[in-house]
């Protein structure tokens, strides 16, 4: 068999080979002789034919494991060359019978392993059991090298292996009609991987999905916010938004009316507006409806797509035709919108906190907490006006982590009419203690240049004063930003 094999004498080579497997199919020498003429035939001939892929099931049916290392790279080469080069004439019926064989591979980690992979995943929207596939090897076969970008030829940067498989896989799972065990166990898997690589951003996008899909909105939105935050000009993520409420009519227009106002091509926003419409026409708000149903109409027509049978039940409506017609609905835009920029942002992450230093030429601001919560921000760049040392805000954040250690990333802030915590600001009394150009009220560190210069030493005073960090010391003190003289009660 060796011989003819080698010989180029393929046919002949099968043929002996399945007559001696008849024979002994318990003899592992028999059954590898007949697997290397199987890899040889699909090297000459391909994978995605009668013939050829009646050879693969053959191969595949002779059960090798892993152990077979040598034999199973071979074969992942082959198969990778023919998935590469699949055309959409292919047909559906040998996609059918591939996929069933790739669910016999047994997984060998290595550079053929993932070349394979790479090509599968490229066709991915070919198989209709992919994230079977893919389970069935498991995913925890990855090379070091897979977790890195590429690089393509013409210059273009493209995710890691790693990100393409998962998100393909996330994509196969939410084509299912329903949530099953093993969407589960892959979820868990996304999880674990997204967590560990946070630069996989996208990662955190499908997570949100597949848990929609599971109906766990809440769970949806918790990780939506941090995604959505780096995406909020994009429209796709406030449909999602929208999605994630769906007994909240007016958050779902708040988040459509975001959606609408992001710079966008009208041909992407022809169902959102359609959406948009419907909820506009349950609130018998037709003149607004008519700008939306208007609009999705001339997208629809200029493209020569199908109108929808309500949009044609919308027109024919009575108060449609004498709905007055309007130039357009920004203003109602922006008025909605203000409700879904709230949901960026958790409650869970909003911290009430105070000013304790100002940096007006640079518009920066130092806030504090607490001892562990604390950082600096430009408040120009967040909308805040004139702030002043002492003052309260809520700040929503997010604990970011760097080579250098970990901040406090301000996404939001606003005045606060919540209470001061005792550990931010106190009120405080006594003598003041001059010494030199400093001054001190027991703990409370003075700034006599700025609020003490008409001060005397051992005066009494009283005044109010903020949690502020010592540079010199490394340490959290007091420093007072009101101070005015003590009056007695008999002064009045």
């Amino acid at each position: 068999m060796s011989r003819l094999r080698k010989n180029g004498q393929l046919n002949e080579a099968c043929e002996l080979a399945e007559q001696l497997l008849v024979n002994k199919l318990d003899d592992v020498f028999n059954r590898r002789a007949a697997a290397w003429v199987y890899i040889d035939f699909l090297k000459l001939h391909g994978v995605f034919k009668e013939e050829t892929l009646s050879k693969l099931e053959k191969l595949c049916a002779l059960g090798f494991d892993a152990s077979e290392k040598i034999l199973w790279e071979q074969l992942y080469w082959v198969v990778a060359k023919a998935v590469f080069k699949l055309t959409d004439d292919t047909s559906s019926a040998l996609l059918d019978r591939f996929e069933i064989c790739c669910q016999s591979f047994a997984a060998v980690p290595g550079q053929a392993y993932s070349v394979m992979l790479k090509a599968l995943v490229k066709q991915a929207l070919k198989w209709k059991q992919f994230s079977a596939m893919v389970a069935s090897w498991g995913l925890e076969n990855f090379q070091t090298s897979d977790f890195e970008n590429e690089t393509l030829q013409n210059g273009r940067g493209v995710p890691s292996l790693v990100e393409r498989t998962y998100l393909a896989v996330s994509k196969a799972y939410l084509m299912q009609p329903y949530a099953d065990t093993s969407m589960l166990d892959f979820l868990q898997q996304l999880n674990t991987v997204s967590e560990a690589h946070p630069e996989m951003l996208y990662l955190i996008y499908y997570r949100a999905l597949l848990y929609q899909k599971m109906g766990q909105l809440d769970t949806a939105l918790a990780l939506l916010r941090p995604f959505a935050q780096k995406k909020k000009r994009d429209f796709w993520v406030w449909d999602l938004l929208a999605q994630l409420h769906p007994d909240d009519h007016a958050l779902q227009m708040a988040c459509l009316a975001k959606a609408l106002m992001c710079t966008t091509p009208p041909e992407f926003l022809v169902k959102i507006r359609q959406r948009f419409a419907e909820l506009l026409v349950g609130h018998e708000r037709w003149e607004e409806a008519r700008v939306e149903i208007e609009a999705l109409i001339q997208v629809r027509e200029a493209n020569h797509w199908r109108i929808p049978s309500c949009v044609y039940e919308w027109v024919k409506t009575p108060t449609y035709q004498l709905a007055s017609k309007r130039k357009s609905n920004y203003d109602l835009y922006t008025q909605l919108a203000k409700n879904a920029d709230a949901l960026l942002f958790s409650p869970s992450n909003a911290h009430i906190g105070i000013i304790w230093h100002l940096n007006t030429e640079k518009q920066t601001a130092q806030f504090f907490v607490d001892e562990a919560i604390n950082g600096g921000f430009c408040y120009a760049k967040l909308g805040v006006s004139a702030p002043e040392i002492g003052q309260a805000f809520t700040f929503w954040l997010q604990e970011v982590t760097h080579k250098d250690g970990k901040y406090w990333k301000v996404d939001k802030v606003v005045r606060s009419e919540g209470q001061i915590a005792p550990n931010q600001m106190k009120s405080f009394n006594g003598r003041l203690q001059l010494k030199g150009r400093m001054g001190f009220v027991g703990d409370v560190f003075v700034d006599i240049p700025t609020i003490a210069a008409s001060f005397e030493h051992a005066q009494l005073v009283e005044g109010t004063a903020v949690r502020t960090y010592n540079l010199k010391n490394k340490e959290w003190g007091w420093k007072a930003n009101h101070l005015k003289k003590y009056k007695f009660e008999s002064e009045n």
